[in-house]
């Protein structure tokens, strides 16, 4: 089931895009728990109580606490959501990327542009079964994709830098890399050492990133416009 949640300040809009939700679900024969909330507060309040979304319809132009200042706290809690900001205007779009929008939608909502980003929440829920699995000892270990900050080549070793543990084993960065390549995360190698979960990258510069635990990596020279290309279209496609 895919939880869903909308949030704008406006109650004929929450109902209308409520109703839109609801008749693409139907179609795609997928079952759907909607929860309407009119501030962003109840949308974080809603998110601890009743656990993380896969899809969030949010309205920019919330008084109090706006729908930049909301996502900001979303991607705090969770970085996998499929985040849609629902506005009028376009005078966000290169504040709000460093939340990862998946699309900016009028709010008289495309019925296709809706319908497109409900099937990609429903592919991230398949997404984030994915694990990475490696050898320790010759005993197989694996560690859930979505958990990874990055590896970290040193030696003969790769070191797993996750969310919960620091895992290590012996191996090439290059095979590493090949075998994510089929995997539906995208992670970018900025370094021959270093190889980042996308999902994770805070901020970025010339020379290096910023991770959302803190880590600063750097970018070798040779791979430097590879990843300005990255984030050029990244940036792109939330215009």
């Amino acid at each position: 089931m895919l939880r869903i949640g909308i949030c704008d300040d406006v109650r004929e809009t929450v109902e209308y895009h409520a109703n839109v939700v609801q008749r693409i679900m139907r179609q795609l024969s997928l079952n759907v728990d909607i929860r309407k909330c009119y501030t962003g507060n109840e949308l974080l309040i809603e998110m601890e109580d009743g656990g993380n979304f896969h899809l969030i319809l949010l309205d920019i132009e919330m008084e109090n606490m706006n729908g930049i200042e909301t996502a900001r706290k979303i991607r705090s809690l969770d970085h996998y959501v499929v985040l849609i900001f629902v506005t009028a205007y376009n005078q966000y779009s290169r504040e709000a990327i460093e939340v990862q929008p998946f699309a900016y939608l009028n709010k008289a909502l495309d019925y296709f542009e809706v319908k497109k980003a409900i099937e990609e929440a429903y592919n991230r829920q398949i997404e984030i079964e994915e694990n990475f699995s490696f050898q320790v000892n010759r005993i197989w270990h694996s560690m859930a994709l979505k958990d990874i900050y990055y590896f970290r080549s040193e030696l003969r070793k790769i070191y797993i830098i996750g969310k919960l543990s620091e895992q290590c084993f012996y191996g090439k960065m290059d095979r590493v890399e090949d075998r994510l390549q089929h995997k539906r995360h995208t992670f970018l190698r900025i370094h021959k050492s270093f190889l980042v979960n996308c999902r994770y990258i805070a901020r970025y510069s010339y020379e290096r990133i910023v991770l959302r635990n803190g880590d600063e990596l750097e970018i070798s020279r040779s791979n430097r416009s590879m990843v300005r290309k990255y984030y050029m279209e990244m940036l792109d496609s939330g215009m």
